[in-house]
């Protein structure tokens, strides 16, 4: 394992042509690197509980785990739509996630990870996401 320095901006635009909302947070984690996938861990801080979640960004597609008071194991694949179930305290909630985009990119330093996608349940358009994952490898202080 790889220790990591993660950063995660996350834009959420609820309507489209609507005001845009950004998120963004910082985090330690780890990097495994298994034949061409990369696996990145990190733990999400909430205010009342926190959250492990497991990125595996594959040649092609992204799957993102995450375990904690809302709970999901969601693929992304450009072009294609694919059913999502998301476990809250409230109870279970189908959702369908049409991936727009997916790049990465990797190297001696780090790597970044961009993808959008479209979140609808049922009928309803919940938002359009994108997603910026980007990572500084090892101790940054050893370098210099």
């Amino acid at each position: 394992m790889i220790p990591i320095e993660i950063q995660i901006i996350s834009i959420v635009q609820h309507t489209p042509g609507g005001k845009e909302d950004v998120i963004r947070q910082r985090m330690p984690g780890t990097l495994a690197l298994r034949g061409t996938d990369w696996i990145l861990r990190y733990t999400e801080e909430g205010d009342y509980s926190d959250s492990q979640v497991m990125v595996i960004s594959a040649l092609n597609h992204l799957k993102i785990h995450r375990r904690g008071p809302i709970s999901y194991l969601q693929t992304y694949e450009p072009q294609k739509v694919i059913p999502s179930s998301m476990y809250t305290p409230a109870g279970r909630t189908e959702m369908n996630v049409a991936t727009t985009y997916y790049e990465r990119q990797r190297n001696q330093w780090g790597g970044q990870i961009d993808f959008g996608y479209n979140l609808s349940m049922e009928k309803t358009h919940l938002g359009n996401y994108r997603l910026t994952i980007k990572w500084t490898e090892g101790n940054i202080y050893e370098r210099f």
